[in-house]
């Protein structure tokens, strides 16, 4: 994908950050990732991925990664994996 295709998506995931620049973690299609926004200049953006620890997905309240168990119990679609122990 040639890199001008890569500024518009991390354009498009962060957009939300330039009406609320405080809120920089922005959620990810899968909910054990999030993605961190960073202000590149001028309007363009740049989307760093981040993977939560295993038995953790994201949590958009809290805007940190939160035990599968409890966001199953708010949100009941995170189907990220458990780990055993």
């Amino acid at each position: 994908m040639p890199s001008s295709l890569y500024i518009l998506e991390d354009n498009r995931i962060c957009q939300a950050v330039e009406n609320d620049p405080q809120n920089y973690w922005i959620p990810h299609e899968d909910c054990t990732k999030y993605y961190m926004c960073q202000r590149l200049g001028g309007n363009n953006w740049k989307a760093h991925e981040f993977q939560c620890v295993a038995s953790t997905g994201w949590d958009d309240q809290i805007k940190t990664c939160n035990w599968l168990y409890n966001l199953k119990r708010l949100n009941k679609s995170c189907k990220g994996y458990y780990m055993q122990y």
